[in-house]
């Protein structure tokens, strides 16, 4: 964690303060003192959760068998051990945003709070891991608070990634943005004064590869020699029904199958430069109901 120290120096009217803490990671081992916390806490079962039938999803995931008692009980108790290391964590958070306020830097300072990724707890019949395309990985926290741009809380719908806090950290410090950086500055987005990204693209590699196309509704995904996938989220939001072959998304499928070439193609030609974001279509976009 930052030292209180950073934010002192005489004569220094601007920092940058990184911090990466391991909570919630494994092993997830908790604070002295809080081993015994949130011992009447729920088990977390979604609608997916230990996925019931997964015969329409690629070969990887069917492969994966229905979850045991004895599995269920593990992902329980790791879950309640990870929420039990958060608690120094938000207390650290609190000491810091405490620190900048009575030094008088926090309402001009940009504070960025973010997940590096999600983490399963039995949905989609993945017991645990990250590396996947399917909502509890990929959907993560990411808050900020900067008072000259965000007067007051807000829900922002616009799609962001973790590839704009770089763009956005040159603009406010007025350092122009190398071409070569990937994301978008999310300085126009706070204060409404352009046009916004409609689309992102997701990657990972390896178990199998796999690349996809997210549009805030739509997710779809073409895994390495395996069976792609269609999700809507509006009417399907926790990707029980892959739809890549359902007549009525014929059109969405074909259009983003489209966009997902395109950015192989913009990425071949950007040696170096990993695809990571998708331009606003110049044609207006027809929504297509199923």
């Amino acid at each position: 964690m930052p030292c209180g120290s950073c934010f002192r120096r005489p004569g220094i009217d601007r920092f940058f303060s990184f911090s990466r803490p391991t909570p919630p990671h494994s092993p997830a081992d908790p604070a002295p003192g809080d081993e015994n916390l949130y011992q009447d806490l729920p088990p977390h079962r979604p609608p997916n959760f230990n996925e019931e039938d997964v015969s329409d999803k690629p070969a990887w995931l069917q492969a994966i068998r229905p979850f045991s008692r004895r599995q269920i009980e593990s992902i329980d108790e790791f879950r309640r051990k990870q929420l039990q290391t958060l608690k120094p964590l938000d207390e650290a958070i609190s000491d810091i945003l405490t620190l900048l306020k009575e030094q008088g830097r926090l309402d001009q300072t940009l504070v960025v709070y973010i997940s590096d990724n999600g983490l399963f707890w039995g949905e989609n019949r993945i017991q645990q891991g990250k590396n996947r395309v399917y909502e509890p990985s990929i959907h993560v926290p990411f808050a900020l608070r900067y008072p000259p741009l965000v007067w007051g809380p807000r829900v922002e719908p616009g799609l962001v990634a973790n590839i704009d806090i770089a763009p956005t950290l040159y603009e406010l410090s007025g350092i122009p943005i190398p071409p070569d950086v990937d994301g978008l500055s999310l300085v126009r987005l706070l204060a409404g004064t352009g046009e916004w990204r409609d689309a992102l693209v997701i990657e990972s590699w390896p178990n199998p590869p796999y690349e996809a196309i997210h549009t805030g509704r739509y997710v779809y995904v073409e895994t390495q020699g395996d069976r792609p996938e269609l999700y809507d989220l509006e009417v399907d939001p926790y990707q029980h029904q892959n739809a890549v072959d359902h007549p009525d998304y014929a059109m969405v499928v074909e259009e983003l199958r489209d966009r997902l070439e395109q950015e192989r193609a913009r990425d071949a030609a950007r040696p170096g430069v990993g695809a990571t974001e998708l331009e606003p279509e110049e044609t207006e976009d027809e929504e297509r109901q199923p």
